[in-house]
C-alpha cells in the first residue's frame, strides 16, 4: 500500500516510540573515513536528529577512491565539512554539524565536550587514541562504538555500561493470556457463554481462550482443584478438550485450543532477564533513587512494587492473539483484556508517581507514552553492560576466550576463522604505537614490515593470549604462505599451526588502505547496532563481530 510517509516502514520494526529515541539523539562521529561515513549515512537515512563530525583530515585522492560522498570538486577541502553537507541532502529532517579539529586536541583541551552526545561512534582510530576516550565513555556511561576496516578485513567493537533495554524483542510468547488465573474481566467474559445454548455455527467460533477456560474449570473441580502435572494428565487435559467439540476436523476453535492446550494450566512467569535486572537493582543499590537516576532506574522500581502487589504478576499488555471467532466475540474478548490493561497501567502509574516525589522528581519526568510502552514491553526489560575496551586490553579473560574460539570454533578453513584476522588487527594497533604509521604503507618498508607485524603477532598470541607454541608458526621464515583460495600452500605447514606468517602478509599487503565494499557492509552492521542502543530496542551484539573479506565470513566475540 502506498504511503507518503518516508519513516513507514522502519516505524513497524521499532515503533513510535522507537523513531522519537532516534530523531531526539545526537551523535558524534569521529573520523569521517569511509567506514565512518558509511555507518553515519546508514543512521542520516532512518532519521538521526543530529549528528556532528568530528575530523581534520584534508579530503584527497585516497578519499575519492573508497568515500563515495566525496568527489574531484571537494580535494583540498575538509573532509568533515564536505561529508556534512553531502549525508544532510540525503534527509532533510536530520541537522548535521562539521567541526574541523584534532581529535586528540579536542579531548585534551575540551574533554566535557563529548559528554553532550547519546552515542560516540569512531572510525579507525588507533589503540592508542581509542583507549582515553573509551573510559571516559565508560566512567560517564556513553554508549560508544568503534569500528575499523582494514583492506578485507573489518570489526565493530560496542561498549556498553548499564545499557538499559525495554523492548527486547526476546519476550518469545508475546501474549499473556492469564487463562490459568483469569483477572475479573476475563472471567465474566467466559461465564457468560454457555456452550451448551450455542448453535453450530456459534459453537465453532467460540474463542479457545473461553474453551480453555472452562476446560480448566471442570478439570480442577474433578481433581481438587489441582491442575494438570503429569504427562498423563497434561495428555488427558488435552483429550478432554477435544471431546467437547461438536465436530472436531471443521471446527478450527477447538483445534487451536487442543494446539493451545497448556494455556490452561500453565502461569506465565518472569523472564531470567526480568529476574536478573531486579535482583540486581535490589542489591546494587537498594532502591535508594536519586534526582539524578535515570528514568529506567525509576520504572523498574515502580515495576518491582506492582509485583509486590499483585501475586508477582506483571502489569497485562492487553494484546490477543488473532484466533477463530466472530466479530463480535473478538469485541467483547478484547474489551476484557484491554480493560485490565487499563487498570493496570493506572495502579501502575500511581506508584511510579509516588517513587518520583519520593524523590522529589515531578511526574512529568517520565511521560504517559514512556509508561505505557514499558508496562506493555516489561517482561523484555533488561539491562546489559559488555566488557570494556580497557579490560579488553588488559584482562586475563580475553586470552580464555581466544583460546576457546581458537579451540572450539573455527571456520572451515581453520586459517581464516575470523578471530584470526582479530589478532592480526590487534598486531597492526600495536605496530602503529611503535611507529607512527600503518604497516606496509610504504613501499620500502613493506619486506620488513611483514616481518616485524609476524614477531608481533607471535609475541601477543604468546604472551597476551598465552596460546600453544604449538599453534604459531616458527619465527624461523620458511617459503612464504600466500593466502590463496585453493589452500595447495598451506599444505606445508601442520593443520595445528593457526597463527601463520600469511596472515601478517596479507595484513601488511593493505597497507592501512579501506577497500569501499568492506566499509559498506561493517558500516551496515554498525548502524544496525547503533539504533538498538538509541531506540533502547532489541538486544546488541557482545561485543565485537569481526568480518573475514578474503573468506565471507563473519562472527561475534565477547571479548
Amino acid at each position: 500500500m502506498a504511503t507518503n510517509d518516508k519513516y513507514d516502514r522502519q516505524l513497524r520494526l521499532w515503533g513510535a516510540n522507537g523513531q522519537k529515541a532516534l530523531m531526539d539523539a545526537h551523535i558524534l562521529l569521529i573520523r569521517a573515513d569511509s567506514v565512518g561515513t558509511e555507518t553515519l549515512k546508514n543512521l542520516v537515512l532512518p532519521g538521526v536528529g543530529t549528528f556532528t563530525i568530528l575530523d581534520d583530515f584534508i579530503v584527497d585522492h585516497h578519499d575519492l577512491g573508497c568515500n563515495f560522498f566525496t568527489d574531484e570538486q571537494s580535494l583540498g577541502k575538509p573532509r568533515a565539512e564536505v561529508v556534512t553537507e553531502l549525508l544532510c541532502e540525503m534527509n532533510s529532517d536530520v541537522r548535521g554539524f562539521a567541526r574541523v579539529a584534532n581529535f586528540s586536541n579536542v579531548f585534551q583541551t575540551e574533554p566535557e565536550y563529548f559528554s553532550q552526545f547519546s552515542l560516540i561512534i569512531t572510525a579507525n582510530l588507533s589503540e592508542h587514541e581509542l583507549s582515553p576516550l573509551a573510559e571516559m565513555c565508560w566512567a560517564k556511561q556513553i554508549s560508544l562504538i568503534t569500528v575499523k576496516s582494514y583492506g578485507l578485513i573489518g570489526s565493530v567493537r560496542l561498549q556498553l555500561n548499564g545499557h538499559s533495554i525495554i523492548e527486547s524483542k526476546t519476550e518469545g510468547d508475546a501474549f499473556d493470556l492469564r487463562i490459568a488465573e483469569p483477572f475479573p474481566e476475563l472471567a465474566q467474559y467466559c461465564e457468560n457463554i454457555h456452550l451448551e445454548d450455542l448453535d453450530s455455527l456459534q459453537h465453532g467460533h467460540v474463542p479457545y481462550i473461553a474453551i480453555l477456560y472452562k476446560a480448566i474449570s471442570h478439570w480442577r473441580s474433578e481433581h481438587d482443584g489441582k491442575n494438570p502435572s503429569t504427562f498423563a494428565e497434561k495428555e488427558e487435559f488435552k483429550s478432554f478438550i477435544k471431546s467437547q467439540a461438536r465436530d472436531y476436523h471443521n471446527e478450527v476453535n477447538y483445534q487451536e485450543a487442543v494446539r493451545e492446550y497448556y494455556r490452561g494450566y500453565a502461569k506465565k512467569t518472569l523472564s531470567d532477564a526480568l529476574v536478573e535486572l531486579l535482583q540486581a537493582q535490589r542489591e546494587e543499590n537498594g532502591y535508594r533513587l536519586t534526582s539524578q537516576s535515570s528514568e529506567f532506574d525509576f520504572l523498574v522500581r515502580a515495576l518491582d512494587l506492582f509485583l509486590a502487589q499483585n501475586a508477582n504478576q506483571l502489569p497485562l499488555s492487553g494484546t490477543i492473539p488473532d484466533l477463530t471467532a466472530t466479530t463480535e466475540q473478538y469485541v467483547l474478548l478484547q474489551q476484557a483484556y484491554q480493560a485490565k490493561a487499563r487498570a493496570d497501567l493506572d495502579q501502575f502509574t500511581q506508584l511510579l508517581h509516588g517513587v518520583l516525589e519520593s524523590v522529589g522528581v515531578p511526574t512529568s519526568r517520565v511521560s504517559h507514552d514512556s509508561i505505557e510502552s514499558f508496562c506493555k514491553h516489561c517482561q523484555g526489560a533488561m539491562k546489559i553492560t559488555t566488557r570494556s575496551i580497557a579490560q579488553e586490553q588488559h584482562a586475563e579473560v580475553a586470552a580464555e576466550v581466544v583460546q576457546e574460539v581458537l579451540q572450539d570454533d573455527l571456520y572451515q578453513d581453520p586459517i581464516q576463522t575470523p578471530m584470526l584476522w582479530y589478532l592480526a588487527l590487534r598486531a597492526t594497533d600495536v605496530f602503529y604505537s611503535k611507529y607512527a604509521r600503518w604497516p606496509g604503507a610504504t613501499d620500502s618498508a613493506f619486506a620488513s614490515d611483514q616481518k616485524e607485524v609476524f614477531l608481533i603477532l607471535r609475541a601477543l598470541c604468546q604472551e597476551k593470549y598465552q596460546l600453544d607454541e604449538a599453534a604459531l608458526e616458527s619465527e624461523t621464515e620458511t617459503e612464504d604462505v600466500k593466502m590463496s583460495g585453493d589452500g595447495e600452500e598451506e599444505e606445508a605447514l601442520p593443520e595445528s599451526v593457526l597463527v601463520r606468517r600469511a596472515h601478517a602478509q596479507e595484513i601488511v599487503r593493505y597497507g592501512g588502505i579501506e577497500l569501499h565494499n568492506i566499509s559498506a557492509l561493517i558500516g551496515g552492521i554498525a548502524a544496525q547496532e547503533a539504533v538498538k542502543m538509541i531506540t533502547h530496542q532489541f538486544v546488541p551484539l557482545n561485543n565485537t563481530y569481526v568480518y573475514n573479506g578474503i573468506a565471507c565470513c563473519g562472527a561475534t566475540y565477547a571479548l
